[in-house]
């Protein structure tokens, strides 16, 4: 569901839903983060991957190749780096 809100970009609805969640899994983290993503939200598509890194749930490919794309599109061009070294451990 959160992932349909976000597509439809009903981004507080699937926030709403995201935080009544009892567990958030890498599934639901993604359905944020690729949501704020596409829809031109690209700081809170990083505040939300960083509150993925702090409940120690691990990025995919997915989650990395929405914020590789966000950094690029805000221009934080040391961040892509960094992100890009993370993704090889």
């Amino acid at each position: 569901m959160i992932t349909g809100y976000a597509q439809n970009r009903l981004l507080d609805m699937a926030l709403k839903l995201f935080n009544e969640m009892p567990q958030r899994n890498l599934v639901s983290w993604n359905a944020v983060i690729v949501g704020f993503a596409q829809s031109g939200n690209g700081e809170e598509a990083l505040q939300s991957f960083r509150q993925m890194q702090l409940a120690n749930v691990r990025a995919d490919s997915k989650t990395f190749s929405s914020i590789l794309q966000v950094c690029a599109g805000l221009g934080l061009w040391e961040l892509c780096i960094r992100v890009r070294r993370f993704m090889r451990m």
